[in-house]
């Protein structure tokens, strides 16, 4: 209420400013018309500055028309990057979905060299002794124990699956050297180690490719996600800089035509957009106080 009271007197003082210059001076009613021009001049100025904001910012959206299709400028942009955005997440999606999968497989494959040790070290205890077996046999256990401490490890996030690789990669030798070493069914063995090993490396390999493309694929998205708060920024800009030249553009044809009740309304709906009433810049005339003026 109090703004709009400002505004009321805004529009009102250089009405009054001039009727006062017209009882003093004695100078005709022509003073009023200079004040609205001075008013409209103003007002018109300011008219100008925002078109002018409009076609820059309309330059930076891209389009420096009245937007295509109906749509403000930028809209289309806007939703061409929200549609960028959604393909983008999708394919990310998808990526970390198969990162999962891939992390699965490899914990089938683990578990399944894990038995074929224990299968064959189960087989080969049942056989006479052999020094040079023991020491082999020896070997794979702390290879195994290796294992299963980094398994715990990268399970933890503690370290890469190249690490575990290579720590699994000394189990599979190991036991290859033991395998090798055996009489009875070592090429099975060799074999079996062999193709489990090479899968599994296969597996690290395919995690590790779209691990590497979920960073890129997100790197991107973070990017049109910039975009996409940038053009908004643009659009809000445009849209209200066209509210405040359309209101300007109002204000200045009711000053010429002197609808003081319109202007008023137009004038607290510019404040709100950041425009401020127009001032004269003449002093205001203050009423005396009568026990203070000079007694005859």
């Amino acid at each position: 209420m109090k703004m709009a009271k400002l505004a009321v007197i805004a529009v009102f003082g250089y009405l009054s400013t001039a009727v006062l210059s017209f009882g003093q001076v004695g100078t005709p009613v022509t003073n009023l018309d200079l004040e609205k021009e001075a008013m409209i001049a103003h007002y018109r100025k300011l008219h100008e500055e925002t078109r002018n904001g409009i076609k820059e910012l309309r330059l930076l959206l891209g389009e420096p028309g009245e937007g295509v299709g109906g749509k403000r400028p930028g809209v289309n942009k806007l939703e061409d990057l929200t549609r960028q955005i959604a393909l983008q997440s999708s394919e990310l999606a998808e990526a970390k979905r198969l990162i999962s999968r891939g992390e699965s497989k490899q914990k089938v494959i683990r578990k399944k060299l894990l038995r074929i040790e224990t299968d064959f070290s189960r087989s080969q205890k049942e056989k006479p002794n052999d020094p040079v077996a023991q020491a082999l046999q020896k070997l794979v256990e702390i290879d195994e124990s290796a294992s299963r401490r980094m398994k715990e490890k990268f399970e933890r996030g503690l370290i890469s699956s190249d690490e575990l690789s290579n720590t699994e990669r000394k189990l599979a030798e190991s036991r290859l050297e033991l395998a090798k070493h055996q009489r009875e069914d070592s090429a099975e063995v060799r074999k079996a180690l062999a193709a489990a090993s090479s899968a599994l490396e296969e597996a690290v390999f395919e995690s590790e490719m779209l691990a590497t493309e979920s960073v890129e694929l997100q790197k991107e998205i973070d990017s049109l996600r910039e975009e996409q708060a940038r053009i908004d920024a643009l659009i809000h800009d445009e849209t209200e800089s066209s509210m405040r030249a359309a209101d300007l553009d109002a204000l200045i044809q009711t000053i010429r035509s002197g609808n003081t009740e319109l202007q008023v309304q137009l004038i607290e709906r510019l404040r709100k957009l950041g425009v401020e009433p127009y001032d004269s810049g003449k002093p205001k005339a203050h009423p005396v106080d009568a026990s203070k003026a000079p007694k005859d």
